[in-house]
């Protein structure tokens, strides 16, 4: 079976009558599924931000709410990784990219349910 393969929860193996589902036991599946589900609104996150954000305003969201790999950091810190004079700078960025991510996520149904 190669890496693409799609493979059922309830399918039964050739060598055992026990499906997926049942080797991994429920309470395990429910973890699994609350992962992927995580994974899944951090990738539609990511699209919606790439979407309707300029790359410098999806930089400091990243960098200040610490998501995609980057460590939260204070808007001084993103300030000097950014290369401007002032807090202030960084402040206003993810203050406007902010209200574009609320308009879109409120646009966005996946994302509205997965916040309510």
């Amino acid at each position: 079976m190669n890496a693409m393969s799609r493979i059922s929860l309830d399918y039964e193996n050739e060598k055992n009558d026990l499906t997926l589902l049942e080797t991994i036991g429920s309470n395990q599946m429910e973890k699994f599924q609350k992962e992927m589900e995580k994974k899944e609104m951090k990738e539609e996150l990511k699209r919606v931000m790439k979407r309707v954000l300029t790359e410098e305003e999806f930089k400091v969201i990243c960098l200040r709410y610490g998501l995609f790999g980057n460590e939260p950091k204070n808007y001084r810190e993103i300030s000097e990784e950014m290369g401007w004079k002032s807090r202030q700078a960084a402040h206003q960025k993810e203050k406007r990219a902010m209200k574009k991510l609320i308009h879109a996520v409120r646009k966005n149904k996946k994302l509205r349910e997965f916040v309510r």
